[in-house]
C-alpha cells in the first residue's frame, strides 16, 4: 500500500472504517516535533555506506570477474567477456539489494545511518518494517540511480523529506539527535529542486530531439 503525502495530516483508517491508535499516522507529529532527518545527513550516510564500507567488499567480489575479462581479452573471447560483465553486474546488484534490505529489516538503519543517528521507520505508528517493504525500498532506491539520482532531489522539496523510494515503501527517515533535525523545506530548497527537475527535463528533451 502506497500512502500519499496528502493523507499524512489525517488518520489512516483500516478496512472496518475504525481508527485505532495503532494505525494513526505519525508523520505529522514527527514533522511538527522536528524529528525528520536532514537530507545532508542522509547523503553523508550514503557516502559512508557505499564509498567506505561496501566499496572494498564489491572490489573483492569483482576481482574474479576482472580476471575473467582480462583472460577473455587475451584470447579474444567475446562470450567470456560478456559472461563476466553480466555476472559481475548481477553480483553488485545483489550486494546492494541485500545490504539495504537486511539492514533496514533487522535494525531499521544501514551502518552509515546508524553512525549518524538516523533510522528508517514505517509511516504507520507502531508497525515494524516488513521484508517486502524493505525490499521494495531497496529496489526503488537502486532504480533512482538509473535516472541519475534525480528522484533523490525530492528529499529537499517534499514536505516530509521523502524521496521516491520512501514514498513507494511507506517509510520515513528520522534522526535521534535533536540538534540535527530538519524542518520543512525552505523556499530556496524548493526552488533548487525545481531547477534540477527543469534542467533534467531540458536535457532529456534535447537528447530526444
Amino acid at each position: 500500500m502506497v500512502i500519499k503525502d496528502s493523507t499524512y495530516t489525517h488518520t489512516q483508517k483500516n478496512s472496518s472504517g475504525l481508527s485505532p491508535s495503532g494505525c494513526e499516522m505519525s508523520l505529522s507529529k514527527l514533522n511538527a516535533e522536528g524529528a525528520l532527518a536532514s537530507p545532508l545527513d542522509r547523503m553523508a550516510a550514503m557516502v559512508i555506506d557505499y564509498c567506505i564500507i561496501l566499496t572494498p567488499i564489491i572490489y573483492l567480489v569483482l576481482a574474479p570477474f576482472q580476471r575473467i575479462i582480462k583472460e577473455g581479452a587475451l584470447v579474444n573471447s567475446q562470450y567470456q567477456m560478456t559472461y563476466a560483465i553480466l555476472f559481475g553486474f548481477a553480483a553488485v546488484i545483489f550486494i546492494l539489494l541485500t545490504y539495504q534490505t537486511i539492514c533496514i529489516l533487522l535494525w531499521g538503519a544501514t551502518i552509515g545511518k546508524a553512525l549518524l543517528g538516523l533510522q528508517v521507520q514505517s509511516v504507520l505508528q507502531g508497525q515494524k518494517i516488513k521484508l517486502l517493504q524493505s525490499l521494495t525500498r531497496a529496489i526503488f532506491w537502486m532504480l533512482s540511480w538509473c535516472v541519475l539520482g534525480i528522484p533523490f532531489v525530492s528529499g529537499f522539496s517534499n514536505f516530509l523529506r521523502r524521496p521516491l523510494h520512501d514514498r513507494i515503501s511507506d517509510t520515513i527517515v528520522v534522526t535521534r539527535y535533536r540538534d540535527r533535525v530538519s524542518a520543512k523545506p525552505t523556499r530556496q530548497e524548493v526552488a533548487m529542486a525545481g531547477g534540477v527537475y527543469w534542467a533534467f527535463g531540458v536535457i532529456i528533451a534535447t537528447l530526444l530531439i
